[in-house]
């Protein structure tokens, strides 16, 4: 069975390679870029975290009656407590939590300021998970950009009645002639706008953690419409990851990015895409997120009273999604 978000919004194309990429855009170091990119793509297969679990189609399509938990805290944000969306995000603007965090983006923002005392590294695991659940706020919409709820009649059911549509960053087929209503074009013409709105959002808040950059914006945004554009969705998107990994070593070519690993040495270029003699020592590694966010906030385990709104490992409030 393919990977699919059909609960959660955006896919790893969006949450990990254009994550990592706006991160190092916007001057993060290559270690911290790689930790915050690794936790946001995390949130959609972390067992306490991810809204479905997608390993055959009974899990799936049983995954509503345990997901509500995760999905009001990490996916669908703008709802309220019983999983509707709030009032005054109740509308097209995808760009309203830009300077209005719902009640829910509050929370996990707010572990990102606390982050753990005895993990330097921690903020940027809380970073990543919070930039997930922002990232959805633009996507977690509907062929007009009004939120989708987390839940219906009490189930997680999130986007599920949508399909994969709402996951793509790129607008519908022009050249669909079918009757399907989830997939006609013209529902889904919106969602290079939002993708670009969310990207250019992101990058924002990762100059909060980041140093000046010599890249400059109008430079990111050619990349960002041109990556929006191609039809590719998820992990299997080779070319828009070969567009991130030849644009990210452009500009080390330029010195326009310098970057180094955590022992000091100077990260000679960027590998994405996997080739005959490469591994792409830069995609998304599953163990290796994991294995952050087990040494990161392991220690926390039992804390919630401290972290309101986000599942910390081992918690009591937040049951894993698996059958």
């Amino acid at each position: 069975m393919n990977k699919i978000d059909p609960s959660g919004l955006y896919q790893e194309d969006m949450h990990y390679y254009m994550v990592f990429f706006l991160a190092l855009a916007s001057g993060m170091d290559y270690t911290t870029a790689k930790i915050t990119a690794l936790a946001s793509q995390y949130v959609d297969n972390n067992p306490i975290t991810r809204p479905v679990d997608d390993e055959t189609m009974a899990k799936l399509l049983e995954s509503p009656l345990k997901n509500q938990q995760q999905l009001k805290w990490y996916h669908f944000t703008l709802s309220d407590d019983n999983g509707h969306t709030i009032k005054k995000f109740d509308n097209s603007d995808v760009g309203i939590v830009n300077s209005n965090l719902s009640p829910q983006l509050k929370n996990l923002s707010n572990a990102v300021s606390i982050g753990n005392p005895s993990q330097p590294c921690a903020k940027y695991q809380f970073l990543g998970e919070f930039l997930h659940s922002y990232a959805d706020t633009f996507s977690h919409r509907d062929g007009m950009n009004r939120p989708i709820d987390a839940l219906t009649m009490g189930l997680g059911v999130g986007h599920g009645l949508s399909g994969e549509q709402p996951d793509y960053t790129y607008n519908g087929d022009p050249n669909y002639t079918g009757t399907d209503p989830i997939v006609i074009a013209k529902v889904w013409n919106v969602r290079e706008e939002r993708s670009f709105a969310a990207e250019r959002a992101i990058l924002g808040k990762l100059k909060d953690f980041s140093t000046s950059s010599a890249v400059s914006p109008d430079e990111i945004d050619v990349i960002l419409k041109t990556f929006n554009a191609i039809r590719e969705h998820g992990e299997d998107s080779p070319y828009k990851k070969k567009l991130l990994q030849e644009t990210l070593n452009n500009w080390i070519g330029e010195k326009k990015l310098n970057l180094t690993n955590a022992d000091g040495t100077r990260v000679e270029k960027i590998e994405l895409v996997a080739t005959d003699t490469s591994i792409a020592k830069d995609a998304y590694i599953l163990k290796d997120a994991k294995k952050n966010r087990d040494q990161f906030l392991g220690d926390l385990k039992g804390q919630e009273d401290k972290y309101p709104g986000v599942c910390l490992p081992g918690s009591t409030v937040c049951k894993e999604v698996k059958l």
